[in-house]
């Protein structure tokens, strides 16, 4: 079992969590560990921003505007809520 700060929130896709204090999107590793993943801004050939997930193989964009809609989600929750968050991996 996994325990995560109480900055750190779900987002839709397993596995990817954001701090809402930095705004930054991790992914949980099978070792437990935090990778904070790279926002990429718009060009030509990318044109939403937002961070690159993998889903079931295939490559999303999660877009600032909904992990903004998720901040303000959990901003709305009790104080007193306990969240508690379990992964179990298996090999």
């Amino acid at each position: 079992m996994v325990k995560l700060p109480i900055e750190f929130v779900a987002i839709r896709f397993e596995g990817y969590y954001l701090n809402i204090i930095n705004m930054c999107l991790y992914s949980l590793k099978r070792t437990g560990a935090l990778r904070e993943l790279k926002y990429y801004h718009p060009n030509p050939w990318r044109r939403r921003a937002g961070y690159t997930v993998s889903v079931n193989g295939c490559q999303k964009t999660v877009s600032s505007d909904y992990l903004n809609t998720v901040k303000e989600a959990h901003l709305k929750l009790p104080k007193d809520t306990e969240i508690s968050v379990t992964h179990v991996y298996t090999t």
